[in-house]
């Protein structure tokens, strides 16, 4: 998303959902790269609806967009989609 994102006023937030496999400290790494994401660690699977919700109680944005983990963005597609 930071990548292939320009011209555009957005945050990330990614809510851990969780997982047992070190994903929290990763997720901590992109936050130290960049003041855009915020990590929410739910402590435990709360299924993707809810794990959603978590995320939307937090963001300040006026639109949302739901990713999934294996989602790529690429070519300024967020500025596209926003216009």
């Amino acid at each position: 998303i930071i990548k292939n994102t320009q011209d555009l006023n957005y945050e990330i937030i990614l809510v851990e959902n969780g997982s047992k496999d070190g994903s929290f400290q990763m997720l901590q790494g992109y936050k130290k790269k960049s003041k855009r994401v915020r990590v929410i660690n739910a402590r435990k699977n709360l299924g993707f609806g809810r794990a959603n919700n978590v995320g939307v109680i937090k963001s300040k944005g006026e639109f949302l967009l739901f990713l999934n983990s294996d989602t790529i963005i690429t070519d300024n597609a967020l500025r596209e989609s926003v216009d």
